[in-house]
């Protein structure tokens, strides 16, 4: 018989758990069959930012999908997600050093690190806290302007 240490029995059952929370979606493939899989992301459009200080922000979304092929052709999904998002590349922002996206502060002169602009698509992904709650993560490299 195996034997498990705690560290082995806890990635294990947390895995158990985000495969049972992570909803199943369908998709169409480029033939005509459907395939379903599971995803643990999906697409946002930016509704708003807050400033939390030292070079951070939070972000509004509401989930959106693709109804035509090619560029744009993007919409809100009805009955989507919404909520707040963190940007992972702000996550080690500070008031002094190097921002997540690679630029010194002290390089900046009269600019400011601007937040992910207001319509943007992102790709959203989320990870659970240690209470069981939801939280929302994106990556996108502010843009730096004066």
């Amino acid at each position: 018989m195996a034997t498990f240490d705690f560290d082995s029995i806890r990635r294990i059952t947390d895995a158990v758990r985000d495969f049972e929370r992570t909803p199943t979606q369908s998709i169409q493939d480029t033939g005509s069959s459907q395939q379903s899989f599971s995803r643990r992301y999906f697409f946002a459009r930016i509704t708003g930012s807050t400033s939390l200080g030292n070079n951070k922000y939070s972000y509004t979304f509401v989930e959106i999908y693709k109804n035509t092929a090619g560029y744009g052709g993007w919409a809100d999904k009805s009955g989507g997600v919404t909520g707040t998002l963190y940007n992972f590349i702000e996550d080690q922002n500070a008031a002094t050093g190097t921002l997540g996206n690679g630029v010194a502060i002290s390089a900046l002169g009269t600019c400011t690190m601007k937040p992910i602009v207001i319509g943007t698509r992102v790709r959203v992904e989320w990870t659970y806290l240690a209470n069981g709650n939801v939280e929302y993560w994106t990556m996108y490299e502010n843009g730096v302007s004066g």
